[in-house]
């Protein structure tokens, strides 16, 4: 109030908006559409319960485990991200204690299960990078919509940047961003963003 003619003054956006969320490649679901009539980026098309979409998607066994980080170096270790999953899904089979910290539950030194993927042979691979971009929000949303997904964390940029090229995949992606253009990813649809339940940690809407 003293230095009014200092203070900061919205000068608008910057042309565009930006947005980030699990994508799958065009090819992909052109691939199910042209066999089931699946578009595979409605989040219902993807519940285990009703669609067994393994056939669309890489084998897990496939996928190089030296392009993946080990669990111990992500956000799978994240005590307080892991401990949000476990009170927003009860998945108290996807978390493991370690003294008073709780830790994700770890397959093959490199993968997180979600829930269904845990009592299913028909689990799809999802691919995110950094240390795990998002992951505690997919992980909600795949526990949330019975997901049989296999989520793990790309080693580096250039193997998080390869990976959804050499298999078949669901993938983190953000926009505007020229990446995976040639893949023309299509964004995944969730629920509509409910901002109190994200301010209270529960990320199973699609984000704001």
């Amino acid at each position: 109030d003293k230095y009014p003619s200092r203070a900061p003054r919205n000068l608008g956006n910057a042309g565009y908006f930006g947005d980030a969320r699990a994508h799958i490649s065009t090819p992909v679901q052109e691939m199910a559409y042209n066999a089931e009539g699946l578009s595979l980026d409605f989040y219902r098309e993807l519940n285990a319960s009703w669609n067994d979409v393994k056939r669309y998607f890489a084998d897990l066994d496939s996928v190089e485990k030296s392009r993946l980080r080990f669990c111990t170096e992500t956000n799978l270790m994240d005590p307080v991200e892991m401990a949000l999953y476990a009170e927003m899904t009860g998945d108290s089979d996807g978390v493991v204690s370690e003294g008073e910290s709780v830790v994700a539950k770890c397959w093959e030194n490199h993968f997180w299960y979600a829930p269904a993927c845990r009592q299913s042979s028909s689990c799809w691979l999802y691919i995110t990078g950094g240390s795990g971009w998002s992951l505690v929000e997919f992980m909600q949303k795949a526990a949330a919509f019975n997901f049989a997904t296999a989520v793990a964390v790309a080693k580096d940029w250039s193997n998080y940047v390869s990976l959804p090229t050499d298999h078949a995949s669901v993938f983190f992606w953000w926009t505007p961003d020229t990446t995976f253009l040639r893949m023309k990813p299509q964004a995944m649809t969730f629920p509509a963003f409910d901002r109190v339940a994200w301010e209270r940690g529960d990320k199973k809407t699609g984000a704001e």
